[in-house]
Order: C-alpha cells, then structure tokens, then sequence
C-alpha cells in the first residue's frame, strides 16, 4: 500500500471534517445572529419600517427583517440565501431537535439536515415533530435520494390532508414556462394545458413549419417547427403566411399539398422550387402574386409577408392596421463589434450572444433603430422624482441591484436610490458667517448623538442608523434648486443606483451607508462597520482596519 496515497485520503477526510466544523459553526453564529435580532418587547411597527418575520416556519420565534441582510453580506451571501440559512437553522433548533442534537453530535451533516428544514418548512409544528423522530437516525446512513424519499412519505405521514391539496394543486397547475437562456442564445419553453388546446397548438405549428416550406425554407421539420414558434406569437403575420403557402400550394400543386388534406407530408424534405428553376423553357405559367412570393431571397420574401400582414386590416385587432405593441431591446456592444458585425454582445434580459445570432433575435420584424445612449453623459434634473430618460441610464450602466452579493437583475419595476440622499433644503436664509469648523463638528456630533439616541429602540445592540435630514429642513449656506426641494443636480445618473425594496429600506432604516467611488463602484459600510465594494466586476469585502490599541 502507497503510504503517501493514503496519508493523501486521510488529509482529504481531515479537511472534509474541517469543512463540517465549520459548516456547523455558522448555523451556531446564525442562531445567536437571530437571537440577538429578536422581538424587542413593546417595538412599535410603523410603516415602511423594519419589520419582525418568522423565518423557519411554525414554531420559531421573529427575527428583525434586516438581519439576513448583514449576515449574508458578511457571509458572501444574498440576502435571500441568508434568510433561508437562518431559518433553516432556527427550524432545525425549534421543530426537529432530534435532528438538530445528531447535527451537534456529529451523526448528521449539517447540509443534509438543512434539506430536511427546508421541506419541513410548511408543516404545522406537531406534524414536524413526526418527520423528526423519523429521520433523525438516518441522515447520514442513507444516500442522499433516498433520504429525500424518506422524508417525503414522513411529510406525507405527517399531515395526509396538506399532502392530498398539495398533490391536487399540482395536478391542477397550468401554465407556459420559459427557462433561462443557454449559452447558445436559444430558450426552452414548456406548456401545461388543456389536452384540446395543446393538440390544437401543435397542429398549428405544423401548419406554420409547413407553410415556411413552401415559401422556399429547406431547414428539416424540428427547425421549421421551431421558427414557427417566432410567427405564432404573431398571429397577423402568421394567418397571411399561411395565406400566401396555401395560394403557392393551389397554383403550384406539385411542390406539396395544401393544409389540411391527407396527402400533406412532410417525410420529404423539398422546399417550394422558384420561377427560374421550375421553367427553365421560358414559359410563365404562374400568376404575378406567385412569381412575386417566390421571388428574392427566402429572408426577403418573409420580410415582405410581415408588412403586408400590417400595411391592410390582418392588424387591425392589435390596435389599427400597422400598429402593435413595441418592445425596446437594449443591446450592449463595443465600437468594434459595432463596425465589424463580429464579435460578443450583451442583450438585456438575456444575456451574452454573438453578434450573428442579433438578426435571428429580432426576426423578420418591424425595427426601428433608436439613438446610442453614452451611459458616460451624467445626465441630471432638480427633483427628487426621477424621470424616465434617467431611469433608463441608470438600469443600463447598473444592470443588477448594487447591494453586496445581490444577483437580481435591475428591472424597470426596481427601485432606484439616491447614493447621497436627498436634500430637501428650503428657501435659503440671509447670509450668515461661517462658524469656525471645530465648533461646527461639536455641534453636528451633539445633534448625531441626540437623533442616534432617540433612533435606537430600548434593548437594541444594532448600531443606530444614519440620521436622515428631515423634509424642508434649512441647511445654512446650502444653494437650492429653482423649485426650492434642494440643492440643485441632485438627481442624477451618477448619485443613482438600481436596488430592491428590502435593501433600499434597509439603508434607509437600518443603518447601511453607500457611497460612489472615483472608480464608479459603490462602497457599503454596514451597520457594524463592515465594508463591501460592489463595481462590475461583483463584489469584494474590504478587509477590516486593526484596531491601534487592539493590533488586527
């Protein structure tokens, strides 16, 4: 036996062990984290504050809202992931101790025990109860599918009649899903409906890859079928293709059959000849309308279907003939993709893409091509009220919320939060002579404290939260906007930021700081003093300063 290879094995099973310890010290940090953030007797909810959640399921006690979001910055988390930590931790201590105690004991990895909270997480605390003393002695005897298995029929056991509902919700569930894009740039699509509708969907996606043949497209079926995919969410565009094949098939019967009649097949793959190749003697035998749907190429001739479907009234039930909705695509590219046509791009809501795959994207539709927008121009307006032509900035040079370690994408619906906030400064009062700056710190410092103070609830070990200057108070010396809200340029591209609602409360309310960096990333001081800086390149903690008197 090779004494270094198992040495090997026994260092990799150390680590392993290691790993464990440590797994299992952060559900011990994360449930001292959350008692620590616990109800605070006689707290008074008051709107758009922060709000007390329960987090594990039935049995567990509240936990202060913004808590995950510290723990998970801290972590190198989102602030979802940490709120399901916590609970998952909080289930595991109060509604499957058994589990939780093998956990302790070293009789249960700490990640498969957190499987078990998590589909535990709906059950009633006494139905828990059930599952707990049924698995608590074989979380790490069984494979991890079979301990899935197990724990189903417990849950099931458990509380028959939920499992019942649950089934039958499933069974009852209806819908048209769509998946994330691959790297290819392609999505995939799946319906769950009524057993008519969707026979009469695939029928008429035969009917489209048929027609796409006829008009000259010699891709097999799966890839017609496939593109008709892009002509069904078009049904104006999609009835006068069908229109067009069907004459084509009346007039030239020998290509293939019209739709509908049995001798249709499409077990041989021959697209509708043209003009040239069929009358090689001269003779012209088929009609103008023909001869124009057959003429060009197969782009071209798709092309001049779509605006044909909306220059009379195929368009009228989608607002009026040649009117539909619109959508804007937003597509990130560099000067040399842009002049080359090669290169890699980036689609908004999609992702990367070559630049070849951009004219597949947008199809044989109506483009109308809008003005570069320079995300460098620093765009601003004199109102706390951000209008659109700033959002729209803002979304496209922050394409994702700019918290640490958030990965949500920055929607339209999203929120957008002034890094500095908003000064909503009054008339300005007469001049006045400057104080000397160290009476002026005193004094700011005496005014921090007593609004710190009067901020913190009784009881509470979280650090205050930054005072926000209240509406229309005066700041001497301050210029103001020509509506009187404020220094004016307040509201700009560059003091603006996507962020989802919990965490532009929690900077509001809880305590975080941000502020934009000469590089164009944002740095985040939490309210215990950790520092995080979020740029495009994600997000990177900042190493703690030692303390002078404590060393690091």
């Amino acid at each position: 036996m090779n004494s270094a290879t198992r040495a090997l094995l026994a260092a990799a099973a150390e680590y392993g062990r290691d790993q464990e310890h440590a797994a299992v010290g952060v559900l011990r940090a994360a449930l001292a984290f959350a008692d620590r953030n616990a109800t605070i007797p006689g707290h008074k909810r008051l709107p758009g504050c922060e709000r007390f959640v329960v987090y594990g399921g039935d049995g567990c006690p509240e936990v202060a809202e913004f808590a995950s979001v510290e723990f998970g910055a801290v972590l190198g988390m989102s602030s979802g992931a940490a709120a399901s930590l916590m609970g998952e931790a909080l289930a595991l201590r109060h509604r499957l101790p058994r589990v939780w105690a093998a956990v302790l004991s070293g009789h249960a990895l700490s990640w498969r025990a957190r499987k078990i909270a998590e589909a535990c997480l709906s059950l009633s605390l006494e139905a828990a109860a059930i599952v707990d003393g049924r698995v608590a002695g074989i979380v790490n005897t069984v494979t991890p599918r079979k301990l899935k298995s197990i724990t189903t029929a417990a849950i099931w056991e458990a509380d028959p009649e939920q499992a019942n509902a649950n089934a039958e919700a499933a069974a009852k569930t209806r819908g048209v899903f769509v998946a994330q894009s691959d790297e290819h740039g392609t999505k995939r699509i799946w319906v769950r409906a009524a057993a008519g509708d969707v026979i009469r969907f695939d029928a008429t996606i035969d009917d489209l890859a048929w027609a796409l043949k006829m008009l000259g497209d010699t891709d097999d079926l799966d890839q017609r079928r496939a593109k008709a995919i892009g002509w069904i969410c078009d049904p104006a565009a999609a009835d006068q293709l069908i229109e067009v094949a069907r004459h084509l098939a009346r007039t030239r019967p020998t290509a293939t059959t019209a739709p509908g009649e049995p001798a249709r097949t499409d077990t041989t793959e021959t697209a509708a000849p043209g003009a040239a190749a069929d009358h090689a003697d001269g003779s012209d035998s088929m009609d103008a309308f023909t001869r124009q749907a057959l003429g060009g190429s197969l782009a071209a001739r798709l092309a001049a279907i779509k605006c044909d479907a909306y220059s009379n009234s195929l368009g009228a039930a989608s607002g009026g003939p040649g009117r539909r909705s619109r959508h804007t695509l937003y597509v990130h590219l560099t000067d040399k993709t842009l002049a080359t046509g090669t290169g890699v791009l980036r689609v908004e809501d999609l992702g990367p893409l070559l630049a070849g795959q951009l004219s597949e994207l947008l199809g044989h539709d109506q483009v109308i091509i809008k003005p570069v927008i320079d995300l460098h121009d620093q765009v601003s307006v004199h109102s706390y009220e951000i209008p659109h032509r700033i959002r729209e900035r803002v979304r496209l040079r922050h394409p994702v919320d700019m918290f640490p370690y958030s990965g949500a994408e920055a929607t339209v619906s999203m929120d957008q939060d002034h890094i500095r906030p908003y000064d909503h400064t009054g008339p300005a009062p007469a001049p006045v002579r400057p104080a000397p700056a160290a009476s002026m710190r005193s004094a700011s410092a005496a005014s921090v404290r007593r609004a710190s103070a009067s901020a913190r609830p009784p009881g509470s070990t979280r650090p205050p939260a930054t005072p926000v200057p209240r509406a229309g108070a005066r700041t001497p010396g301050r210029r103001r906007s020509p509506d009187g809200t404020g220094p004016p340029g307040q509201t700009s591209v560059g003091n603006l930021i996507p962020q989802s609602r919990l965490h532009h409360r929690a900077k509001t309310f809880g305590g975080w700081r941000s502020r934009r960096l000469p590089t164009g990333g944002i740095e985040w001081t939490s309210p215990h003093g950790f520092r995080f800086v979020v740029d495009h390149t994600g997000t990177h903690q900042v190493p703690r300063r030692p303390h002078p008197h404590t060393g690091p």
